[in-house]
């Protein structure tokens, strides 16, 4: 018997429960509860970080432009 500690949680899942494991079989503990939230939890938690820094990008991009074309354009005698 091999204890892990996983890093996504479930409220359904309680000590000593039967849950489906992925591990490596070189290094059982490192281990994961195989389930949909065990795999994706931590890549979808940085794609959506990566996206919303990336929609803030973008918004200051356009936004620096606008108002830089503004500047220039009120500027002209």
């Amino acid at each position: 018997m091999i204890r892990f500690n996983n890093a996504v949680h479930s409220s359904s899942w309680g000590d000593g429960d039967s849950v489906p494991v992925a591990y490596d079989p070189t290094n059982p503990q490192n281990a994961s509860v195989d389930s949909f939230a065990g795999r994706w939890f931590l890549a979808g938690l940085a794609g959506m970080l990566g996206g919303f820094f990336l929609l803030i990008s973008i918004v200051l991009i356009v936004l620096g432009r606008v108002l830089t074309r503004r500047i220039i354009t009120n500027s002209k005698p």
